[in-house]
């Protein structure tokens, strides 16, 4: 069963502007045509039906009576010193998705909510579904992270239930903030909301409270057909979203990663070499999952979570699936060298965002040490590319020693070892047969008298030579 926490932020808009009015130089605004007051009610004025009208107020604004849709002329009159900026739905947008990264530090499964701009909110979702108990439990971790946003200066509200609509309805409409829904316990906790509760239209939400069915447990009492054949299937569908009995998925911002680690620091690091210490922990985490995944990473996300409410993400990729901690680490290395730190993070966290399978690799029976992380890649042969060469492999040949240690197992590629073993034969052939120094006794000159004294034929010489005994020196034949 998952579980969701939604994130509800009834001013982010005007907390937006509370956060850049406290920076050292805030620019006049174009509305006000003057410097803005601190201490001053904040709204927000956007040209809607012809005229300018309040799109978002501040807490003081809202104590004051100033309520979204209110001309501004009137707004005026009822405060007189009112800070009025332009409204910028683009930047609260873009502020939400910073937020919304930002949250990744509890899960990898976060995204905006479109339903909550209204009146410039903003929510969001959270699937933390296996990751409560890095936090210490579901109330802890909600107390972490609503204890966060008001210390980044957003007003925010929080709850935790089994699917995003009991969890949206808890965050705006529980009678005490920081709400957990047990598993299974959604209709419990929901009947005594009001039907404004389910997400259903301004008009039919009226058009329900006026019929006497005001609260959620009223209109789940209440026959469905009846209420399909006034209000058609909106309210039945929401309320079987909020109850779970059917499922509403949530898109992230980001897909799943496929594997992912987390550190969680005690102070803020902002030195480079403490940076890299923890990312290469991570990398060792995540190469270790891969591992028993059988897989190689392909696309990595390096996100620090810094003190001010933002993230800083560099991402690496590789042409083919690596584990190799080693390898990640240098690539990593290279793209930390110009991050801005910041004030310093608090968190940092490693997605592998794209994996691919790599398996086991056969190893030498020669090769020490563990075995390759990285798919080897295919031998090229000789010729096959201009200018690449792959020498040929070497071979075991016969070598002529009569020593066992001095046996070489391999010859050199090119070597010619035929002409060498015949080049040695001829050469100790002709050592053993040289003639003698001075002629043999009983040696017989050759008839006729034609050969003259103490030269003998070569045929007579060879005889001799193999007669007499082996010397100390130089190689010889035996008979």
């Amino acid at each position: 069963m998952s579980r969701v926490v939604s994130v509800w932020l009834p001013r982010l808009a005007t907390d937006r502007l509370h956060r850049l009015r406290r920076r050292p130089a805030a620019p006049a605004s174009p509305v006000s045509r003057s410097r803005p007051d601190p201490g001053a009610p904040l709204v927000t004025a956007l040209p809607l039906r012809g005229g300018l009208r309040v799109a978002a107020v501040d807490a003081r604004a809202e104590a004051a009576g100033i309520v979204p849709g209110l001309p501004l002329a009137d707004a005026r009159a009822l405060v007189p010193g009112i800070a009025v900026a332009p409204g910028d739905p683009a930047a609260d947008a873009a502020a939400l998705a910073g937020l919304a990264d930002w949250c990744g530090r509890y899960s990898p499964w976060t995204a905006c909510d479109p339903a909550a701009g209204d009146g410039g909110g903003g929510g969001l979702w959270l699937d933390v579904s296996g990751c409560a108990h890095l936090f210490g439990g579901e109330e802890a971790l909600l107390a972490d992270l609503a204890a966060r946003l008001e210390g980044l200066g957003y007003a925010a509200r929080a709850a935790l239930a089994d699917g995003p609509g009991a969890a949206w309805a808890l965050a705006r409409f529980a009678a005490r903030p920081g709400r957990v829904a047990a598993p299974g316990e959604a209709r419990a906790a929901l009947s005594g909301l009001p039907v404004a509760a389910l997400r259903l239209p301004a008009e039919t939400a009226a058009a329900l409270e006026r019929l006497g069915l005001e609260t959620v447990g009223d209109l789940e009492a209440a026959p469905r057909a009846s209420l399909a054949a006034r209000f058609g299937d909106a309210p039945g569908t929401r309320l079987d979203q909020a109850m779970g009995r059917r499922p509403e998925p949530i898109s992230p911002r980001r897909p799943a990663p496929a594997a992912r680690a987390r550190a969680v620091f005690a102070e803020p690091i902002g030195r480079l070499d403490d940076v890299r210490r923890a990312a290469r922990r991570l990398v060792e985490e995540v190469c270790a999952d891969l591992g028993r995944r059988r897989q190689g990473a392909r696309r990595l996300a390096l996100a620090l979570y810094r003190v001010d409410g933002t993230a800083a993400t560099v991402a690496v990729g590789t042409a083919r699936p690596v584990r190799d901690p080693r390898h990640l680490e240098r690539l990593l290395d290279d793209r930390l060298d110009g991050l801005d730190f910041g004030f310093g993070a608090d968190a940092m966290a490693l997605s592998v965002t794209r994996a691919e399978r790599l398996g086991a690799a056969q190893l030498s029976l020669a090769m020490p040490g563990p075995p390759p992380t990285v798919m080897p890649r295919p031998r090229i042969k000789s010729g096959g590319v201009p200018g690449t060469h792959v020498p040929p492999p070497a071979r075991p040949l016969p070598a002529h020693t009569a020593m066992p240690q001095d046996v070489d197992g391999r010859d050199k590629p090119g070597h010619d070892d035929v002409g060498s073993r015949e080049q040695e034969t001829k050469s100790s052939f002709s050592s053993a047969c040289s003639l003698p120094d001075r002629p043999a006794r009983g040696a017989r000159r050759r008839r006729g008298g034609r050969g003259r004294p103490g030269v003998l034929s070569p045929d007579t010489a060879m005889v001799l030579e193999r007669r007499r005994p082996p010397t100390a020196s130089g190689p010889h034949l035996r008979p």
